[in-house]
């Protein structure tokens, strides 16, 4: 059963969630080839550019990031081409870096660029949450630096003009833990979308759409998708961020309307 399709510069990723395998795909309807994840099942794919920048040449130079989420725990980041642009050395998608493990499989991933996309594509102030299924969402953070001179073990190294290079390491920075209900078994987040404002929605085992505060970890909102507490496994947010759709097991599609404040400035004018 295919779990999760992506296309970077009109190249699909697919994922089969009982295997262990990235299959990698072209638009020719061939399979180009096949890569173990190296995490045993991957159950969600993320890419740096599925907010607004996929199949766009603004994806040159950032290798095209994507991430994996494993069934031990761990998030793999891969390089679907080169700095250039171009197919990796290998012609395959490449390791470049694995994240903190969580503990338990993750079953769900959002992925926020941060200024290095606009920038240059590079995944410098980006951010990712990770659904587990522990029943915690946690943050993982990307700080970035340029370096001449000797790097540490876990950083990631992206060319610079001159003999300069950016360095990319990745920290866990938060923890939300999603209730259970007093159940013994945890609550399973099978779904994430994040929001340009901050805010970070879920949709869970126990039929929950909620949303937090990217930020802080607070939850700011919940509501019970169906009446007999159905898994949601998906989630659609409209262009202007205003509509959220969610649906799963019950086979119901629901429309949740947000209600944002007007914005005003610092002297408090409209």
């Amino acid at each position: 059963m295919l779990r999760d399709l992506w296309m970077i510069k009109g190249v699909y990723l697919g994922v089969v969630a009982t295997v262990p395998y990235l299959n990698w795909t072209l638009p020719k309807k061939r399979q180009k080839g096949v890569i173990g994840s190296g995490g045993g099942a991957v159950f969600c794919l993320a890419s740096m550019s599925s907010r607004g920048n996929h199949g766009s040449g603004s994806n040159v130079g950032s290798g095209g990031y994507f991430a994996a989420g494993c069934e031990d725990g761990t998030v793999k980041i891969y390089s679907a081409f080169g700095s250039d642009g171009r197919e990796t050395t290998s012609g395959m998608p490449e390791l470049v870096a694995t994240l903190p493990g969580a503990g338990d499989a993750i079953l769900s991933l959002a992925w926020v660029p941060g200024q290095s996309a606009s920038d240059d594509g590079g995944m410098g102030g980006s951010v990712i949450f990770a659904g587990v299924a522990d029943g915690t969402i946690r943050r993982f953070d990307c700080t970035t630096a340029v370096t001449t001179g000797p790097i540490s073990t876990g950083t990631i190294l992206a060319p610079l003009r001159g003999s300069a290079y950016t360095s990319y390491r990745w920290k866990s920075t938060l923890r939300m833990t999603v209730e259970n209900r007093g159940l013994r078994e945890s609550t399973k987040v099978w779904v994430l979308k994040a929001l340009s404002d901050g805010t970070v929605i879920s949709g869970d085992s126990l039929g929950h759409v909620q949303m937090w505060d990217g930020q802080s970890g607070t939850m700011t909102q919940t509501f019970d998708h169906n009446e007999s507490g159905a898994d949601v496994l998906c989630l659609a947010v409209s262009e202007d961020e205003n509509k959220i759709f969610a649906s799963g097991v019950d086979s119901s599609v629901r429309c949740i309307q947000r209600q944002r404040l007007p914005s005003t400035d610092a002297g408090g004018a409209t």
